[in-house]
């Protein structure tokens, strides 16, 4: 896990804020594919950057950005957005073995990521029955489109 910044000039939220993109990271990092590399960020107190892309960097740092609003409609828009860019570009495919094991690969990452049948626990809403069920809705409604067979 690496973030780099400039610890002296942080304010409370902003080491706040630090903390909370550490752990998204660390959990992102944990689930990544062996033949990725890891994600190193750099921290100007404002705004989180990739130094080092690795696995889901992009929706990473969208994902870090979320999460520090904490509004949870937000996040939860870009979670759904996320995962419908994600069929949708299967769906534009030419339907592989290859490419809906990848697809599959990320989706099932991307719902582990936010806790969901995963040892992860997501920081802000791993309490949240309402988010719980978006997730189970999200894998139920790949299942039945037979996306994740």
């Amino acid at each position: 896990m690496s973030i780099t910044y400039n610890s002296e000039t942080l304010s409370n939220k902003q080491n706040s804020d630090l903390d909370l993109a550490k752990i998204l990271l660390s959990n992102i990092n944990s689930l990544k594919p062996a033949h990725f590399t890891k994600t190193t960020l750099d921290y100007n107190g404002i705004n989180f950057k990739v130094i080092q892309p690795g696995f889901l960097h992009s929706f990473l740092i969208k994902d870090i950005h979320f999460a520090i609003q904490n509004n949870y409609e937000n996040h939860k828009n870009f979670i759904l957005d996320t995962l419908q860019k994600e069929v949708n570009d299967y769906n534009q495919s030419y339907k592989s073995h290859k490419e809906k094991e990848e697809f599959k690969t990320i989706t099932k990452l991307i719902l582990s990521y936010y806790g969901f049948n995963s040892d992860i626990t997501y920081p802000l809403y791993s309490d949240n029955v309402n988010f719980q069920k978006i997730l189970t809705n999200i894998s139920n409604s790949l299942a039945v489109h037979k996306l994740m067979e």
